[in-house]
């Protein structure tokens, strides 16, 4: 199974830069794109590419509200569990330009700039999500991948103010947004909570019977991995026929709402693995209620 830690994910966007360059300097490219120089610098009047450039100037950085997710995922690991609350899901917004260089003039200068516009924008609209083999250090952890929107209107509503700022005449541009995952805060690690009691008094002065609420995980023994839709079963050896199932949800977790407290042989199964068999104890220790299933055909 994966480590766990409380330690928070940092996100730098200098690896977003160079996941984003990977998709460049891929082979199979055309001309002048395969030559062309990639860089994410201010295009402000310093700016003099000496050679053909793309630039990806990233020029805002906000949170994109329609991917905002407030949930909370829990993960277990053996005795404890990490409670995540959700990333902020932030847009980076870059302006993508074309620049000849020094080696071109005349109308040439617009028909380099302008093939290699699009050529850009053909490239990134490939991608409505980033290819994880593109992704560089802390990219490789996002969850979920990288979405892009490309050349999407009214990203820049006023260009002539934006250009003006830099002291550039106007050129033209299309704008590459992805968005990537950004943890606020780290996991917060607590102990997880196996067995729940309950009593149940039958009429009045009558004796109440103790009823217990646990739940466990059904993992894959190879990698540790939870198994979902895993079939759970509980016999009481004292009351035969008294059969209870339940099954596990995606990430491998069961739970029994409503069990008496006693021994159990207790089986899990699931397609695509050996089934497991096992006396149980209830109530018991987080331990005694994982099942670790060999796949069909493992060693």
């Amino acid at each position: 199974m994966p480590e766990q830690t409380t330690t928070k994910q940092w996100v730098s966007f200098e690896d977003l830069d160079k996941t984003i360059l990977g998709l460049f300097e891929q082979s199979g490219l055309p001309d002048p794109l395969a030559q062309a120089d990639i860089t994410f610098l201010t295009p402000d009047q310093d700016f003099e590419p000496a050679i053909p450039t793309v630039n990806l100037f990233m020029y805002r950085v906000e949170e994109n509200l329609m991917l905002r997710n407030n949930e909370r995922s829990i993960n277990r690991n053996g005795g404890q569990a990490y409670i995540q609350t959700a990333p902020m899901r932030v847009a980076c917004s870059y302006l993508v330009t074309a620049w000849a260089g020094g080696n071109t003039s005349g109308e040439q200068i617009t028909y380099l700039e302008h093939q290699l516009l699009s050529q850009a924008l053909q490239l990134l609209g490939t991608y409505p999500t980033i290819p994880p083999q593109f992704y560089v250090g802390s990219m490789v952890d996002q969850d979920p991948l990288l979405p892009a929107r490309v050349a999407q209107p009214e990203e820049i509503k006023l260009p002539s103010e934006f250009w003006s700022a830099l002291n550039q005449p106007i050129r033209p541009a299309f704008t590459f947004q992805p968005t990537v995952s950004m943890p606020m805060f780290p996991p917060a690690e607590t102990d997880v909570v196996s067995t729940m009691f309950s009593d149940y008094q039958q009429g009045t002065g009558g004796e109440s019977d103790r009823w217990l609420i646990f739940g466990g995980q059904v993992i894959n023994s190879d990698d540790g991995v939870g198994v979902p839709n895993a079939k759970v079963t509980l016999d009481h050896t004292l009351r035969p026929g008294a059969t209870l199932e339940t099954f596990t949800d995606t990430l491998g977790n069961y739970l029994f709402r409503k069990v008496l407290a006693g021994d159990y042989t207790a089986s899990a199964q699931a397609n695509g693995y050996v089934a497991e068999e096992k006396t149980m104890t209830v109530p018991g220790s987080w331990e005694d209620y994982k099942f670790e299933l060999q796949p069909q055909g493992g060693v």
